[in-house]
């Protein structure tokens, strides 16, 4: 399954925060999973304690729902703590579009926000709905279903991915391609690589030196040199030429000199990189926002971001002030 969560302990941080879902719920803050003393909680915008760790293991939340573990099994509760679909399942993915995937003895199907199981378990792997479609395998490839659980789509790739803006990335014989939602190629499979699309691109390998971006239209918009090319997130991308990493915009540009050891793609108009083992944010013109001085740190999310600097570890505001500390 995704996992989403930020591990705090005593020793160490590990980082893996992602973007909220589009859909996700706002009648109450967004809560943050924190782990003490061997327990799950959440925490609020704020680093308050909303809900108190008591869980064997717990994920984030997306459109109202967060999966929890109790004893040996998963279930889901609410922005409040109540537990609003009982533990029964091995494991548990987000909600998306109205669906979580779950599993029961070894199949996948789909439960809705109330606990009714819309979909029987009866796939090997899955995926999470987007855009009225959810990656299944059937034997070694890959196809889709619909929101009731019938086969929607005519291809078999070679991989499990997402369809976004009407487009799915897609691989036959080795080579990468995207297709629509009827199982039309809109950009023939013919690259070393492709990603799924974000911001409105899709990255492409087109060979050893050379990287692209394709449009919506499935046209190769931008070609460059560069060692890699990583994604398009809010409006940037970032690239890597002659051993350092800066960032491109839409038209190919480099916008933010490549300079730093590694980057990461932005948040909320913030940016990880790092130098010399440090890591800081700087915003999109390139100007550092908050000093490289973590050991570790990770995307702003709902305005908060994970960081470790020695053995002190948490959540910052865009500040760079500390929110919220883990504790022994």
């Amino acid at each position: 399954m995704r996992r989403l969560s930020v591990f705090f302990t005593a020793a160490a941080l590990f980082l893996a925060l992602a973007n909220p879902s589009p859909g996700a719920s706002r009648d109450l803050p967004t809560l943050v999973p924190i782990k003490q003393n061997g327990k799950w909680g959440f925490i609020d915008p704020a680093g308050k304690v909303a809900v108190p760790p008591q869980f064997k293991n717990a994920w984030d939340f997306s459109e109202g729902r967060a999966g929890v573990k109790i004893g040996d099994q998963c279930g889901f509760i609410d922005q409040t703590g109540k537990v609003v679909i009982q533990p029964q399942f091995d494991k548990v993915a987000e909600f998306s579009e109205g669906l979580a995937a779950g599993e029961i003895g070894g199949k996948w199907g789909f439960v809705d926000p109330n606990g009714k199981m819309v979909i029987s378990p009866r796939f090997a792997k899955t995926g999470n709905f987007h855009e009225g479609r959810a990656w299944v395998k059937e034997g070694k490839t890959f196809s889709f279903i619909d929101n009731q659980g019938n086969l929607a789509f005519p291809l078999k790739s070679e991989i499990p991915a997402n369809f976004v803006d009407g487009l799915v990335r897609i691989r036959l014989g080795g080579k990468y391609g995207y297709a629509d939602k009827s199982g039309k190629l809109v950009l023939e499979p013919r690259f070393l690589e492709a990603s799924q699309f974000t911001d409105g691109m899709g990255r492409l390998h087109i060979d050893l030196q050379t990287w692209g971006y394709a449009d919506r239209t499935g046209k190769v918009a931008i070609e460059l040199k560069a060692d890699f090319a990583g994604q398009f997130a809010e409006g940037l991308a970032s690239v890597e030429i002659g051993g350092k990493w800066g960032y491109i915009d839409k038209k190919g540009r480099v916008v933010i000199t490549p300079q730093f050891d590694d980057v990461f793609p932005f948040s909320e108009g913030l940016a990880v990189v790092v130098k010399d083992e440090k890591r800081g944010f700087v915003d999109q013109s390139g100007k550092s926002a908050i000093p490289l001085k973590f050991g570790l740190a990770n995307a702003f999310s709902e305005g908060l971001a994970p960081v470790g600097v020695g053995r002190k570890t948490g959540y910052i505001d865009k500040t760079g002030k500390f929110v919220w500390q883990a504790k022994d």
